[in-house]
């Protein structure tokens, strides 16, 4: 019964503590501390498996007492200007928006890896322009 409303490729972070267990530097990805180049340590995500990721941002997030009292919302959302059927006026289904936010990032990660033409119907339906032809969360999954 929560809609996040800001799904988005930067919104989603993975927990990288155990592919890298010495860390990383934010301002030098490829080293330990941000100075030392040289010698990187990172275990393959094979060998850590399962990897978890999180949801930040929680600011446009909203959260129902139970699904029968789920409600609709007006106005406009989080970072995905491509959600259609969005009105500052008439009411729209957030959950529905959350489903097309999460397809749009599968759509990116499906153009820039190969191997993932599998994702495509599942892209499609999350990103169906009239959000009735969406899934719902338990269909997506």
């Amino acid at each position: 019964n929560t809609v996040y409303k800001d799904v988005c490729f930067f919104n989603i972070m993975m927990d990288s503590s155990q592919l890298i267990p010495r860390g990383f530097h934010f301002a030098n990805e490829n080293t330990h501390d941000g100075v030392t180049n040289g010698k990187f340590d990172f275990k393959d995500r094979r060998d850590v498996a399962p990897v978890s990721y999180y949801f930040i941002d929680f600011g446009l997030s909203s959260r129902s007492p139970s699904f029968e009292k789920r409600g609709n919302f007006t106005g406009r959302v989080g970072q995905d200007r491509t959600v259609p059927k969005i009105s500052d006026t008439i009411a729209w289904d957030p959950f529905k928006v959350d489903i097309y936010q999460l397809g749009s990032v599968f759509a990116l990660i499906e153009s820039d890896y190969i191997g993932l033409d599998f994702l495509h119907p599942l892209v499609e339906s999350m990103r169906q322009t009239d959000p009735s032809q969406r899934p719902d969360a338990s269909g997506a999954l």
